[in-house]
């Protein structure tokens, strides 16, 4: 992969889990959708069930990405996790439908040129990262330095020993 979508010879590579993916993503105006890639032939197996299905194919020379998809939709607010949210909070149940309308407005407000940015927990999210096996030493320890003034000095910082000649 590093060969595939890497242009140069410096990138890294955020190992994480799933869990911890869903987690780390914090922003209430939108509803997650999450799944796994159906890898498909579109002349021939282009059946779904609902709209959201589509969302999830792709064709079937990209197999070998096994990706999982997060689709983020806007104006979908999950009304009941607000609802946990504001009662731990302590707001009175007559302001939930304010606070609710006000978040689902914002939601159709697009953060950057192509779409909307998304924040999220970086120690949720983060298990490792690895820094390209192309990358000189320099690129690492910028990436350990970054990581360092992001909090994140306690994440192992590793470069990819992928190109490596093991002798057996």
């Amino acid at each position: 992969m590093w060969d595939l979508y890497l242009k140069g010879n410096d990138g890294v590579a955020i190992k994480t889990t799933y869990e911890n993916l869903l987690c780390s993503i914090k922003d209430l105006r939108y509803k997650i959708f999450s799944g796994k890639v159906q890898y498909i032939d579109f002349q021939k197996e282009m059946i779904s069930h609902s709209v959201y299905d589509t969302l999830f194919y792709k064709r079937k020379s990209y197999q070998h990405e096994n990706e999982l998809r997060l689709v983020i939709v806007a104006s979908r607010i999950h009304a009941w996790k607000l609802q946990k949210l504001f009662e731990i909070q302590g707001i009175s149940a007559n302001q939930w439908q304010k606070r609710m309308d006000i978040l689902e407005k914002r939601s159709y407000d697009f953060s950057h040129e192509h779409g909307n940015l998304l924040t999220c927990n970086l120690h949720q999210l983060i298990n490792e990262i690895y820094v390209s096996p192309r990358s000189a030493q320099s690129c690492v320890d910028e990436v350990k330095a970054l990581a360092k003034k992001h909090g994140l000095a306690y994440k192992k910082v590793t470069q990819s020993d992928l190109y490596r000649d093991y002798i057996y």
